[in-house]
């Protein structure tokens, strides 16, 4: 979490109740998604979390600032009236967003009452009579300006659609998020997408399914799948299926549509879809495989209690292809497997989401994304031909990736002989999830960046993150969980989001 920006507020409010002789007394603040507080100790930090500050120092105590929804982007400046000090906050860990106009205040910092107790630094700057000032924004609180007297100026506030052609939008941004996009081809060429929703005003359990028979310009709402989570669509004998959980950790379950997606049977059992029916489970839109005359998925399982993802397990699931897909007895589990703690990099928290990759001996492969401080890194498990046994060996199985700290989903093109990826690349320049890039590699060990398709500045409410996509000719086209924005944060996407990335094996290729 990032208050940076909760800080500057907290700053204003303090110089209410103890001004010095060169403070900007009175400063009216411009922009949007913000509120002007009181700052003391006891009241409430941020207008959508019950966190409140603590040990405000007495020079600061009843100023006002500019008090934002966490997560959620503000956009704050001021003209100064007069030439004096101007005063903002930010998270003890998140200084480096405060440019070196600004000055660190010694020994006076306050904290607010979340898990970590995060601690928040108090800056000030020199502003000339007329000078305009921008509060840095760009992490989870954003910026926050401080003053003995603050009041409500100009909004600013403006929306813009994001990149794309918009499928589907969250009808409640702060409440209500899309997640697991997946996008399939029809035989007959028209295409099928798909998400999940997710959040506090959510059930954890609805999936939304969208048709385009105009190559993505137009998208008509199909159905509304209640007990599917977390879900891939893919084909199989030209017929729609979809696979993954009934709730958020909830069981295995597999549903067809006779009629493009419009309708779907119904998991009530194991003979009709019900493949597992425990309460464990955990997936994301990844593909779906055929090789050697069977379908092939990796998944997760929750597992003991070392929290979010040391309990996820690893495992691969398959079919014969000729074998009814609703009947759990085809269906081959192979043995689960945690990511240990004395595994390489003992900052990761563990593994999740993986590919079935074919890889160029014809091995089967379970590419994983590794959730690692180190980050850019994936996890490579070996899958026996039967589908019963998956191996790893930490010594060489862990490669660098590009993007392989978030969901990513691999798919191999024959006419380049690569593997080709959409990933979240968080280095060089440092990203989170706003830097959208296309990478390939010849032997799914070595990685290099192609492109850098999509991006935008702004790292704590922009996102292009759970790409799924598919080959079309000499094209891809993708769905994105897309945050952008008036999103709850990047994390909490508000749209899911269509593109095309046209010509992508030349270097002249583009994304619309």
């Amino acid at each position: 979490m990032n208050c940076t920006l909760s800080l500057l507020h907290l700053c204003g409010m303090a110089m209410l109740a103890a001004e010095g002789p060169n403070d900007l007394s009175s400063i009216r603040a411009n922009g949007a998604n913000f509120r002007i507080m009181k700052l003391k100790s006891g009241s409430l930090a941020y207008g959508n979390r019950k966190y409140v500050w603590r040990d405000v120092p007495e020079r600061f105590d009843g100023w006002y600032y500019t008090q934002t929804n966490g997560g959620k982007m503000a956009n704050i400046s001021f003209t100064a009236d007069k030439d004096g000090l101007a005063y903002a906050v930010t998270s003890m860990k998140h200084r480096h967003i405060i440019s070196k106009e600004w000055s660190e205040l010694p020994n006076l910092q306050f904290w607010y009452t979340d898990g970590g107790k995060t601690k928040m630094a108090i800056f000030h700057r020199w502003c000339k009579a007329g000078e305009f000032v921008r509060i840095p924004q760009g992490n989870w609180t954003g910026g926050i300006l401080l003053a003995p007297k603050l009041t409500m100026g100009k909004s600013t506030e403006v929306h813009y659609p994001p990149p794309g052609v918009i499928i589907s939008q969250s009808p409640d941004p702060q409440k209500v998020y899309i997640g697991s996009p997946s996008i399939v081809i029809l035989p007959d060429g028209r295409y099928v997408a798909s998400h999940d929703w997710f959040g506090k005003g959510t059930t954890y359990g609805t999936t939304e399914v969208f048709i385009s028979s105009n190559r993505g310009a137009l998208w008509e709402r199909m159905s509304t799948i209640k007990g599917q989570f977390w879900s891939t669509l893919f084909l199989h004998k030209k017929k729609l299926y979809i696979i993954g959980a009934g709730k958020r950790y909830g069981p295995t379950v597999i549903r067809r549509s006779d009629d493009s997606g419009r309708t779907w049977t119904e998991p009530k059992d194991a003979k009709s879809g019900l493949l597992r029916g425990e309460n464990a489970y955990h997936c994301a839109p990844v593909p779906v495989m055929n090789h050697n005359g069977r379908i092939w998925r990796a998944m997760e399982d929750k597992h003991g209690n070392e929290g979010w993802g040391r309990h996820f397990r690893a495992f691969v699931m398959s079919a014969s292809e000729d074998t009814d897909l609703l009947d759990a007895s085809n269906w081959t589990f192979s043995n689960r497997l945690p990511f240990k703690r004395e595994w390489g990099d003992t900052s990761a928290a563990g593994w999740l989401e993986g590919n079935i990759v074919i890889d160029p001996d014809g091995k089967i492969l379970n590419v994983l994304r590794l959730e690692s401080k180190q980050g850019e890194q994936a996890a490579v498990v070996h899958v026996s031909a039967d589908g019963r046994e998956i191996t790893f060996d930490p010594k060489t199985d862990i490669i660098r990736m590009p993007g392989g700290k978030t969901k990513f989903t691999i798919r191999f093109d024959p006419k380049t002989d690569r593997y080709w990826s959409l990933v979240n690349k968080a280095s060089n320049p440092r990203a989170v999830r706003n830097v959208l890039a296309l990478i390939s590699s010849r032997n799914v060990r070595d990685w290099r960046v192609e492109s850098v398709l999509l991006m935008h500045p702004d790292t704590g409410n922009h996102a292009f993150q759970y790409v799924d996509w598919q080959f079309d000719g000499n094209n891809i086209i993708a769905a994105s969980r897309t945050a952008w924005g008036n999103s709850h944060n990047f994390h909490d996407a508000n749209y899911l989001t269509f593109h095309r990335v046209m010509d992508f094996r030349s270097e002249a290729r583009s994304i619309k």
